[in-house]
């Protein structure tokens, strides 16, 4: 539990202040689980995995997730939290 920059050791701070950078000061545990759930997808075809949905263009979505995932060819399913289910390709990436 240190820096692996500066080998200082971590302090643990309060969930409440973790993602106060990025506008989410405040929430609270389950208003953050539910932020996480809504964009944490499924990803299923020649690799399974999961990713985060970081960014939107319209209808296009960008997905954040390990390289494994996409490493072979061929065609994917997203699976959202909703169970909606979304065809892309790794011709896409």
């Amino acid at each position: 539990d240190h820096d692996r920059s500066t080998g200082e050791k971590l302090k643990p701070r309060p969930l409440r202040d973790a993602a106060s950078p990025y506008g989410l000061k405040g929430l609270t545990a389950r208003e953050y689980a539910d932020i996480a759930t809504q964009v944490t997808v499924r990803i299923t075809g020649v690799s399974n995995g999961s990713g985060v949905i970081i960014g939107r263009n319209g209808n296009t979505y960008t997905v954040l997730t390990n390289s494994h995932v996409f490493q072979d060819k061929g065609k994917f399913e997203i699976i959202t939290h909703d169970g909606r289910k979304h065809q892309s390709s790794c011709q896409d990436m």
